[in-house]
């Protein structure tokens, strides 16, 4: 991924995945003014997922790049953060937070929005704030289902690609709750139980 500042008035600044060998030439994958990151690739090695902006900007998606094209995949309802591919391919784990939330202080920590970039009046939230959650995206048809953690917000997850999962979970939701998480180990098959 090679990050490109935007130093004109009125456009974003863009990320673009590049791919070649190590220390040999590279190609330029991805060309939208938007950004491209979180680059996955799949165990074959055929496709990568990515987490991209193109379609609202500051709000990322599920993106596929195969064969030159790049496929928006699945319905999430809220900002990837993380991508994971299950070991067959067939499957992959996304970490989102709901729209509202703040993104990572990487990111700029600013307030995750819906479809329009520009808002002529400020967001207002009340009430608890929303969720970090996990997903299972098919690959084959883009079939999503949120993976129910019992209502426990997710920080980070790291996923073998069979079974287990293991998260770092909170039941506070707000990001005092990253200060008290804990490690959680899950087994995914059709329905996630905690172990």
């Amino acid at each position: 991924v090679a990050d490109e500042c935007a130093d004109e008035p009125g456009r974003r600044p863009a990320a673009r995945l590049w791919t070649g060998p190590l220390g040999g030439p590279i190609r330029q994958v991805t060309w939208q003014d938007c950004a491209d990151c979180l680059p996955r690739w799949s165990p074959a090695g055929d496709e990568v997922a990515i987490a991209s902006d193109r379609d609202h900007g500051g709000r990322m998606s599920l993106y596929v790049v195969a064969a030159g094209k790049v496929s928006r995949l699945g319905d999430i309802a809220g900002s990837v953060e993380e991508i994971a591919w299950s070991a067959d391919g067939r499957s992959l784990i996304v970490l989102a937070a709901d729209l509202g939330l703040d993104t990572a202080g990487s990111r700029g920590a600013v307030t995750i929005t819906g479809p329009s970039t520009a808002a002529a009046d400020p967001i207002v939230l009340s009430g608890a704030p929303g969720l970090r959650r996990l997903y299972r995206v098919d690959r084959a048809s883009g079939s999503t289902t949120e993976l129910d953690l019992g209502g426990a917000t997710v920080w980070d997850f790291g996923y073998n690609g069979t079974r287990a999962l293991a998260a770092l979970v909170s039941a506070d939701p707000s990001e005092s709750g990253w200060y008290h998480a804990d490690v959680a180990v899950y087994e995914v098959a059709d329905s996630v139980t905690e172990v």
